[in-house]
């Protein structure tokens, strides 16, 4: 936590003052935005949350401890014990950098939701590709859009938002509670 802390120092607070003292411009100014400008927080929390739901997946973080692993075969190394930390902290990390975030910006817990419809259907989720089965975690009151995919579109009938039925194409959904959309198709 303690990177965490240095990162989110407050002008008035003790450690500022190494902050200014380093001459570390990049940090007063991210501080003094997140601190002093709603919009930028807000953005900034949006970025991290779709960071962590479309980018930096489980799927994603196994490839690169796979990738690690085989290197450290490769070379010939016999302890691999390093490669188990290496999977638990690719395993943990987004918790802690979810529960990081919202003690650094005093922001409410994150919702488990998840994005249901016939095997290997694409949707775009928050403007990104993902096929069925998406799941992420978003903060409450974040917005998660959904759309079905324009070549599915003509097939698409309606959603299933936590077992209540919606028309729309696109749905954009305030998450206020964990959220299971289901995609019908004719």
């Amino acid at each position: 936590t303690e990177g965490w802390e240095r990162v989110f120092v407050k002008a008035d607070s003790p450690g500022y003052g190494k902050w200014k003292a380093a001459a570390d411009v990049r940090a007063i100014l991210f501080c003094r935005l997140i601190n002093e400008s709603p919009e930028y927080k807000q953005r900034f929390v949006r970025l991290v949350m779709d960071f962590l739901n479309h980018r930096v997946t489980e799927t994603f973080m196994n490839s690169r401890v796979a990738y690690y692993e085989n290197l450290a075969v490769s070379y010939g190394l016999a302890d691999l014990q390093f490669i188990q930390a290496y999977r638990d902290f690719a395993k943990n990390r987004p918790a802690f950098l979810r529960e990081g975030m919202k003690k650094a910006f005093g922001i409410g817990p994150a919702y488990s939701c998840s994005v249901k419809g016939p095997p290997d259907m694409i949707f775009r989720v928050d403007g990104y590709v993902e096929r069925s089965g998406y799941a992420g975690e978003y903060f409450e009151q974040e917005r998660m859009d959904v759309l079905p995919s324009e070549k599915d579109s003509e097939r698409f009938s309606h959603w299933l938002v936590n077992g209540k039925r919606d028309e729309s194409r696109h749905l954009a959904l305030q998450i206020v509670s964990p959220t299971v959309v289901e995609a019908v198709y004719r």
